[in-house]
């Protein structure tokens, strides 16, 4: 891959001024801080041990985190960037030896524990599989898929932290400070490209431990407000964050309008309909 294609692949990414902003100096050494005063509460209140406490803590010379690129070479390469060149890149953040590095994998630890609390839920391909095999499908439904269009990236943070309020309201010794600490992994992601400094200012990196398990909290959210503004409900409806399967009963003009309830909800993120099949 020629470097200075890569280069530009990430600029475009970064120039998205919805997204990203410039930072002239970085973050990370404040927000260290920020994490060992949080933690020092938590130590107090009996929440966690020395020994966690040690663990947690931001190191003494936390590494800057740095955005690199996965390219989705199995994109037709005709819609790739520089068609036949330069793939389209996926914006990953390396969390590595950061000054959240532990504490990421400690709130995942934390919202994991929701993951499964809906009814769409699917933990693999075996699982989806079972549960499929388990059906009876209604004679000419429309087995349907749907993907959420760059949903790490798109999630608001006060609707998103707000999720997660939602699910831990009854976790009275951790979830103060649990959101207190997702709050400052979201918001103060700086990291470097190209020697540049840089901050998202909405949705989360992919990278980040407690990511997977952050997104599916706010989908729960979002598809169940919006599940229950649809007349018609599907058979079936089952997803793995942001990959969604639906068998309907009801004829692809009563599915558009399906969709369409779905993709104006107040709060809506973008659905791709990516294929309709009749069985």
């Amino acid at each position: 891959m020629d470097k200075n294609n890569y280069i530009t692949e990430g600029y475009r990414h970064l120039n998205n001024y919805n997204h990203y902003e410039k930072v002239n100096e970085p973050i990370y050494p404040r927000t260290a801080i920020k994490i060992t005063i949080i933690l020092n509460k938590l130590k107090s209140a009996g929440a966690i041990s020395e020994k966690q406490f040690n663990f947690l803590s931001p190191p003494q010379e936390p590494r800057s985190r740095y955005l690199y690129m996965l390219p989705k070479i199995h994109k037709e390469d005709s819609y790739w960037t520089i068609p036949n060149v330069m793939p389209t890149g996926r914006p990953t953040v390396s969390d590595c030896n950061s000054e959240s590095k532990h504490v990421s994998s400690f709130i995942d630890s934390h919202l994991k524990r929701f993951d499964m609390d809906h009814p769409s839920y699917i933990k693999n391909t075996y699982d989806f599989v079972e549960k499929i095999k388990a059906l009876t499908f209604p004679d000419n439904c429309l087995l349907i898929t749907l993907d959420v269009e760059s949903m790490y990236t798109n999630i608001d943070h006060t609707k998103g932290l707000q999720a997660v309020r939602d699910v831990m309201k009854n976790d009275p010794i951790y979830d103060d400070p649990i959101i207190e600490l997702l709050e400052l992994s979201l918001k103060s992601n700086d990291f470097l490209f190209n020697d540049e400094g840089f901050i998202q200012t909405v949705g989360t990196s992919v990278g980040k431990d407690w990511a997977p398990h952050y997104v599916d909290v706010y989908m729960a959210k979002f598809e169940k407000e919006a599940l229950l503004k649809c007349p018609l409900k599907s058979h079936t409806y089952l997803r793995y964050l942001d990959d969604i399967f639906i068998i309907w009963p009801y004829g692809k003009d009563a599915f558009s309008e399906f969709l369409n309830i779905l993709k104006h909800m107040k709060h809506p993120l973008n659905l791709n309909l990516l294929s309709v099949l009749i069985q």
